[in-house]
């Protein structure tokens, strides 16, 4: 089960300014809404 971590050491709030979606690849994508810039990919997982 995933845990938060040491109390003082996570993070607070949500990340803002920022959308996901998925390519027709299969990739998901993290994208910052204010420029359009694609900040990270993430290949899902088949097991799931």
């Amino acid at each position: 089960m995933a845990k938060n971590g040491v109390l003082g050491k996570s993070r607070i709030g949500a990340i803002k300014n920022r959308t996901q979606l998925i390519w027709p690849n299969g990739n998901w994508i993290k994208r910052d809404s204010a420029t359009g810039r694609i900040i990270d990919q993430n290949k899902w997982l088949e097991t799931l």
